[in-house]
């Protein structure tokens, strides 16, 4: 049976986080946490009780930032760190992030899946004003939100550059763009790892290109025959997440999206806030707990029916 790692960005909001492990608990599942080193009045304990069945290992803090190469370092230490375990699928996911179905049936969905790499692309061919993120150098992207004036002196830097015709990406290998969620196999995970310092060179200094460098290795490597049929669709599904980006920046469920999340067909949500609606993650808590008893008492009726 195939075993599973969690690897969690958090930083905020832990009761969501909490819930989670609560409901995603099981033998077959293990948790790997990172939680940003400026964050303070961490509940570790909390956090360690929510599970009964599950390991939780939390990685070395760093501090991440938004749009800089700090997301895709992150990323790869949790891939680190991870691996040692061995498990057959590693999913990231945020700390604010739900499942939509019980940990019975993702683990079902997996379980006679070989060799399927869940990535998002939101086209076959990446659109110019992706490429931009990689295409100047981004040297403040790190502080822009410490202070209006890293923000000013990146725009001015990028006037700059933009003039005198610099391109990072002149002779490369294709590029490609999605969503920075994911499941992939152990095997691509450690193809993944080993390409640590081509990212490097080619994703440092840029913005936003947590959403590029995973497509990227995916796309140049021997993995990319392994993607859903939907991937190129620009479908949330192909990496099994259900993300709502038309009413926001992604939209943020509440109670009255209730129907609409049991019923889609992927096996996670992004994203819930806890102080405009915690009300939704208490109705899927329920749902998800009520729903797993059922499916367990249907498992040990069927036992006891093939014992008779």
């Amino acid at each position: 049976m195939k075993k599973h790692a969690y690897l969690i960005m958090a930083h905020h909001q832990f009761e969501i986080l909490m819930i989670f492990l609560r409901l995603m608990d099981h033998e077959r599942n293990d948790f790997y946490i990172h939680i940003d080193i400026k964050t303070k009045d961490i509940p570790i304990e909390k956090i360690r009780n929510s599970v009964k069945y599950s390991r939780i290992e939390f990685i070395n803090r760093m501090s991440v930032n938004w749009g800089g190469y700090s997301q895709i370092e992150c990323e790869l230490n949790l891939l680190k760190q991870a691996l040692r375990g061995e498990y057959d699928y590693y999913h990231l996911v945020s700390g604010i992030d739900m499942p939509i179905k019980t940990k019975n049936k993702i683990l079902d969905y997996f379980e006679n899946k070989e060799n399927t790499q869940y990535v998002h692309f939101e086209q076959k061919q990446i659109q110019d004003k992706y490429l931009d993120r990689i295409r100047y150098w981004y040297p403040f992207q790190e502080k822009v939100k410490k202070g209006y004036i890293y923000y000013l002196m990146g725009q001015v830097l990028l006037k700059i550059q933009k003039l005198f015709g610099v391109n990072r990406i002149k002779i490369e290998n294709e590029f490609q763009f999605g969503a920075n969620w994911f499941s992939i196999t152990h095997e691509f995970a450690q193809y993944v790892v080993s390409q640590e310092k081509w990212i490097k060179k080619r994703f440092s200094m840029t913005t936003c290109a947590d959403e590029i460098f995973l497509q990227t290795v995916l796309i140049n490597s021997p993995f990319k025959n392994e993607l859903p049929r939907e991937a190129f669709e620009g479908d949330y599904s192909s990496c099994l997440r259900h993300i709502d980006w038309k009413r926001g920046n992604p939209y943020i469920f509440r109670k009255s999206d209730f129907e609409e999340l049991i019923s889609a067909k992927e096996l996670f949500a992004r994203k819930f806030d806890w102080n405009i609606d915690k009300e939704i993650i208490y109705q899927l808590k329920n749902y998800l707990e009520k729903e797993g008893e059922y499916e367990t008492n249907e498992k040990d009726s069927s036992v006891d029916t093939m014992l008779q």
